[in-house]
């Protein structure tokens, strides 16, 4: 019963990650073409977008199960009194 629920919560965490970085990857190239549209070049919008970009295709590439692993040997560092 334990693994089915280990395996349901890595289908789940990897699809919030794949879902969440596209939605990240979408942000970043909806602000990147509204900073360079127009007149007036917005550089500063621009870069935030790159930077939106960058980091939902780092989510997507870390994926779910570093994502768990990641937090379950983190989380035991945590001094907790």
């Amino acid at each position: 019963m334990t693994d089915t629920l280990k395996t349901v919560g890595m289908w789940i965490v990897s699809i919030i990650a794949v879902g969440g970085g596209i939605w990240l990857i979408i942000w970043g190239i909806i602000d990147l073409v509204s900073g360079l549209a127009g007149k007036n070049k917005e550089y500063g919008k621009v870069l935030l977008g790159i930077g939106i970009g960058v980091f939902g295709g780092f989510l997507m590439l870390w994926g779910g199960s570093n994502i768990i692993s990641f937090f379950q040997s983190n989380g035991s560092q945590i001094p907790i009194k």
